[in-house]
């Protein structure tokens, strides 16, 4: 028995909804991860490329996982010290710190002890727009 589903006022019947399921998940597990790395560029967090790189998504059971497989994923993810005191894990700042590294060690001197939260992840996921963009263009892919 097929499922039907509607895609910006247009309706589709889907008679495959295993296949299409896994192809839609796999699409945007693909948009979620390029996302991901885009972002990853416009905030300048490449260094070696490690980061970059450590993006994957994989399907499961309904559902998809991204990961980050780099050892310093979850610094750059959740920042240290006095940062992640501040922003723990349920919080992203809307303001970005200069990095220390670009700043005079006075400068730096003023700024929370440790390294801020870049939040690549949690600014795509939990960006509604972000992602209904995503998924609209997931389910197109998957209707090919």
């Amino acid at each position: 028995m097929g499922k039907k589903i509607t895609v910006n006022g247009q309706n589709y019947d889907i008679t495959n909804w295993d296949k299409f399921s896994g192809e839609l998940l796999n699409a945007i597990g693909f948009q979620v991860e390029n996302e991901m790395r885009l972002l990853t560029n416009n905030m300048r967090l490449v260094d070696t490329g490690e980061y970059k790189r450590g993006f994957s998504s994989k399907v499961g059971k309904n559902e998809v996982t991204i990961t980050n497989i780099s050892p310093h994923a979850i610094y750059l993810e959740y920042g240290t010290y006095d940062y992640f005191r501040r922003f723990g894990f349920n919080n992203v700042p809307s303001n970005i710190d200069p990095k220390k590294k670009n700043i005079t060690r006075k400068q730096a001197k003023s700024l929370p002890k440790g390294m801020q939260p870049f939040a690549v992840m949690r600014r795509v996921v939990w960006n509604k727009k972000k992602m209904s963009k995503i998924i609209t263009n997931a389910v197109k892919t998957a209707l090919r």
